[in-house]
């Protein structure tokens, strides 16, 4: 999969009927679809994880909003802003730097370590170490790919099987600090600071160096932040692709879903749906934001959208101030999975601390 390319052109519903499954990509359709109490969230194959208003679901986003809430104070953003801030000093005036590597993924760990967890913790010296070999274990599509060799000698299935192993071990890990009071956020909370904010940062920092101009108007004008980090939500957002799986037969975009059929929706098309963007496939961080999909809505929006955007309002704001230039000789290297898509490598010089 390129994982560059950009999303197919929106059209309507369309069905797989050997295997049951809807592919939606029009905006109004995979709005509505988000929306619908009879869709529960799936996984890639199918298989159901939560149902709105089931009691694991709502403990869930009660966790992640008191999460939130202690994020969202004064001091918090303080910590936010300084951690940014040294990184990038530690890295100005030099050549170019991997910014997902060097900057993104230490400063979301960083925050994670001063933020979420107890006072009795921070004393130990190796764990911000630890932290960030398990935050590499978590999502192991942020590694490099396995060489050919490795692919030819073991196949593929024993190699993904390997991934998941250690993906699992990672997540056993989490869970270990949370149950022992060392990490004091939940678990999903803990996964949006550490792999969904980075990812997305990557990804929207990417498009800002890519649109000089606009990167040049939103470092003169912050007060366009708000409506900047929307639109890179919609432009430039992390997830790709949605599942959900029908409780009951539901009439939507003009067709019959069945229940127990698989609903695949396409967000990155949505975002990108001229019946609802104006010139969709252009970076405007002037856009008036109009409700992009590049977080969910309805009973299964992402838990930790507001830490999202209050994360990427305020490094976003100190990466600016750094006058950074993205290295014109270096490949972008792409990766992700069935639902989500970011840069691994975004190369760029740091000229100011």
């Amino acid at each position: 999969m390129d994982y560059s390319a950009p999303p197919f052109p929106p059209q309507a519903p369309q069905l797989d009927e050997g295997r049951r499954t809807w592919t939606l990509s029009r905006y109004a359709d995979v709005q509505a679809a988000l929306r619908e109490p009879a869709f529960c969230q799936a996984s890639p194959k199918g298989a159901k994880t939560y149902v709105a208003g089931a009691p694991d679901h709502v403990q869930l986003r009660a966790g992640a909003q008191a999460d939130v809430d202690q994020l969202s104070t004064k001091q918090s953003h303080g910590v936010m802003v300084d951690s940014a801030r040294a990184l990038l000093n530690r890295v100005a005036g030099g050549g170019p730097v991997n910014l997902l590597a060097e900057v993104i993924e230490p400063w979301a760990t960083n925050v994670i370590l001063s933020l979420g967890l107890a006072d009795w913790a921070l004393a130990d010296p190796g764990l911000r170490d630890r932290l960030i070999l398990i935050n590499h274990g978590l999502f192991l599509k942020r590694d490099k790919d396995p060489g050919w060799w490795v692919r030819r000698i073991f196949g593929e299935n024993l190699t993904t099987s390997v991934c998941k192993w250690r993906r699992k071990k990672a997540e056993a890990c989490v869970e270990a600090y949370i149950a022992n009071g060392q990490i004091t956020v939940t678990k999903p909370t803990y996964l949006g600071a550490t792999q969904t904010l980075p990812s997305f940062l990557a990804k929207a920092w990417l498009a800002l160096l890519e649109h000089p101009d606009q990167l040049a108007r939103l470092r003169s004008e912050p007060q366009l932040m708000a409506c900047a980090v929307e639109e890179l939500m919609r432009y430039a957002g992390v997830v790709h692709t949605l599942y959900r799986r029908a409780t009951e037969d539901v009439v939507l975009g003009g067709v019959t879903i069945a229940k127990d059929d698989l609903i695949v929706l396409k967000i990155e098309s949505a975002n990108r749906d001229p019946r609802k963007f104006d010139s969709p496939d252009q970076l405007n961080i002037t856009r008036r934001p109009l409700g992009n999909l590049g977080l969910g809505t309805g009973a299964h929006a992402c838990a930790g959208a507001a830490l999202v955007r209050i994360g990427a309002a305020l490094i976003t704001a100190t990466f600016l101030a750094a006058d950074p230039v993205l290295d014109p000789g270096a490949k972008i290297k792409w990766t992700g999975d069935s639902s989500v898509r970011w840069p691994l490598v975004v190369p760029a010089t740091i000229k100011r601390q």
